[in-house]
């Protein structure tokens, strides 16, 4: 089983401490929820994962190897990143912009393979974007270039996957979608970390959460342990009533705590 970890990660911006001796991981075949308040560091742990950011001291492994700062791109086939908002400038047809996730995985000039073409056709049926094949990227709506962007992604058929948000902004049937297609690269071996603001689709779909505030990881473990009631109430201020069904667990949160 193979691991993506992060070890005690010290990552500061224009001198502002934003991650503090954070320790995180996936394991292949799970999906692990990212979670906390606005401005608790999320974005920024994923950033600095992936080496878009550099850290001021700790380390990163991907199947215990060390992944130094700059040499992300050798990990590129196996470690993929859908950035909060991801959208496209380029006016491209969508067929175009999926088959940029197959960019790892070509040589030096070489086109993209019959198998290539294969993985961006199924990348795009996964994320319902198929019918947009043709058309270019920018005339489609918000929404609909999100998960354009998810297909991307997938077109990485990565070992791992970070992904920041994947279900914002997005209709209820297509936020189930994803997750449901999340589920399933998860199960089919994959380990991926999302970031989530939805404490119920959290809870459903992963099998861990992580809690991240002001920094630092407060929680990591089972939903049940991590959206307890001090938990909720320190890092999002806020009460929260929890229901088991049929369908799974929903937290739904009620009313906002006062200092």
């Amino acid at each position: 089983m193979s691991i993506l970890s992060a070890q005690q990660l010290n990552v500061s911006i224009s001198g502002n401490k934003i991650v503090s001796d954070a320790s995180f991981s996936v394991n292949s075949g799970e999906i692990v929820a990212l979670i906390g308040p606005n401005g608790a560091g999320k974005t920024t742990l994923l950033k600095a994962i992936m080496g878009l950011i550099k850290v001021e001291s700790g380390n990163i492994y991907y199947d215990n190897m060390e992944i130094k700062f700059n040499q992300q791109h050798q990990f590129a086939r196996y470690i993929a990143y859908l950035e909060q908002n991801s959208r496209s400038y380029w006016a491209l047809n969508v067929e175009s912009i999926v088959m940029l996730g197959r960019l790892p995985h070509l040589g030096r000039w070489k086109r993209p393979s019959a198998n290539d073409r294969q993985f961006v056709e199924k990348a795009m049926e996964v994320c319902d974007v198929l019918q947009f094949a043709d058309r270019v990227v920018t005339t489609l709506s918000g929404g609909e270039q999100a998960r354009v962007m998810l297909a991307r992604t997938l077109a990485t058929n990565p070992h791992f996957l970070l992904a920041d948000e994947p279900v914002a902004g997005l209709d209820p049937a297509h936020q189930l979608d994803v997750m449901e297609k999340l589920r399933d690269l998860a199960d089919g071996g994959a380990g991926i970390v999302v970031v989530m603001h939805d404490l119920t689709l959290a809870s459903r779909y992963c099998d861990r959460m992580t809690l991240l505030f002001e920094g630092r990881v407060t929680a990591d473990g089972s939903s049940e342990i991590v959206l307890s009631e001090q938990h909720l109430a320190t890092a999002y201020g806020i009460k929260a009533v929890y229901h088991d069904s049929d369908h799974g667990k929903f937290v739904i949160p009620i009313r906002r705590l006062k200092g």
